[in-house]
């Protein structure tokens, strides 16, 4: 539920390349009427945290060049998080369009999210819209997958970094659904494994190759990061690319990326700030793909947006306000249930932030859902 706007990242080049057309956009973010632009960071080493929790939940040992990158990748990750900790007074962030200056501090205190979203943890976090996590994403294509993955597969091939026959054929780690119990497989046992389902396991499987990429991962991967607040209350745009470098020349970069603008106070400035990022992350060709909920990216007409996301607005205090007397009865406090927020009001806000009352959202609403069912009843009809 909520207005996102979802996005993919692509580019062939060198390193370089990538920097100076990331620093165009920042540039170009400088100029917009946006709350906090971050600096560029270049991420070394790039981990797989899920491949890392499975091998030290299942007790595998990765070979020491990789486990080396491992703690490095530890090291750099607290590092940020212990600088953070300390009263600090960024420096001046310029507005070139205006000769103006705001502090960044000043810009930050004005987003309640930037503690939550990214502006002042660990650039290293952002690691997963990058990697083999953006590998899932259904918007990148399967030959930019494989491109993207072929330097760690032929490394796979020529090292001699590990030996694969001493690996397992499959590494499991989750929970049993059974016995609410972590529950960890590890070897080559298939009626283990087979155990383990019948039990109701969820979780991770990582196989002999999985675990293989995993090390070559850890020791290929470059990330490269900006973050930028749209606005007060507005998700962060998080533009992140990554590679397997092997060598200095071209290398294929992916990454994706989500923004929630919905509860932004003021979601016009935010939602178009958000589009307009994506049409100057187009114009360097680093924007593979985008989608906006509002539709704003594709037919760029406010009033038809504002809508749309007064509808969702309307769909989420509806469901609010239905859910709260659950939350907040008897048997919710006993539980230890704690409500932390009022989505129904926040929603309330955020409509009349769009300069419309709440019965002209609901409207809006009811129109998409007469709408939305007349297309599925079309859609019966011709299958």
């Amino acid at each position: 539920m909520g207005i996102h706007v979802d996005y993919v990242f692509h580019f062939e080049g060198t390193e370089a390349e990538l920097r100076e057309r990331m620093e165009r956009v920042r540039q170009q973010a400088l100029d917009l009427p946006v709350a906090a632009v971050g600096e560029i960071v270049r991420l070394e080493p790039v981990i797989n945290t899920i491949a890392v929790i499975t091998m030290e939940m299942t007790g595998i040992k990765p070979p020491p060049l990789v486990a080396e990158r491992m703690k490095l990748w530890e090291e750099v990750q607290a590092a940020p998080r212990a600088r953070d900790k300390r009263p600090a007074d960024p420096a001046p962030t310029e507005r070139r369009s205006t000769g103006r200056r705001r502090k960044a501090a000043t810009r930050r205190k004005q987003s309640p999210s930037a503690d939550e979203e990214g502006m002042s943890d660990s650039p290293y976090s952002r690691h997963v819209y990058m990697g083999t996590y953006a590998l899932i994403h259904p918007h990148i294509p399967a030959d930019l997958k494989l491109q993207w993955a072929q330097p760690g597969r032929d490394l796979i091939r020529s090292t001699d970094l590990w030996n694969a026959e001493t690996l397992p054929s499959q590494a499991r780690f989750g929970h049993d659904l059974t016995l609410g119990q972590v529950a960890r497989t590890y070897g080559d046992d298939e009626r283990d494994q087979a155990a383990a389902d019948e039990k109701g396991f969820a979780g991770v499987t990582f196989g002999r190759k999985g675990l293989e990429f995993a090390f070559a991962e850890a020791l290929l991967q470059v990330g490269y990061t900006l973050t930028i607040d749209p606005g007060r209350g507005c998700g962060y745009v998080h533009v992140c690319l990554s590679a397997l470098c092997r060598g200095d020349g071209p290398q294929c970069w992916l990454g994706y990326g989500f923004c929630k603008t919905q509860y932004a106070e003021d979601p016009q400035r935010a939602h178009t700030n958000v589009i307009a990022l994506l049409d100057a992350l187009g114009e360097v060709g680093l924007l593979h793909w985008a989608e906006d909920d509002a539709g704003y990216h594709k037919h760029r007409n406010w009033n038809q947006a504002r809508k749309r996301i007064a509808a969702e607005l309307s769909a989420a205090a509806t469901f609010a306000n239905r859910i709260e007397p659950v939350l907040s009865g008897p048997e919710a406090r006993q539980a230890g249930v704690q409500v932390v927020g009022n989505n129904a009001a926040s929603a309330a806000e955020r409509i009349r932030a769009l300069r419309m009352t709440e019965d002209e959202a609901a409207e809006a609403l009811t129109e998409e859902v007469v709408a939305a069912r007349r297309a599925h009843a079309e859609a019966e009809q011709h299958e």
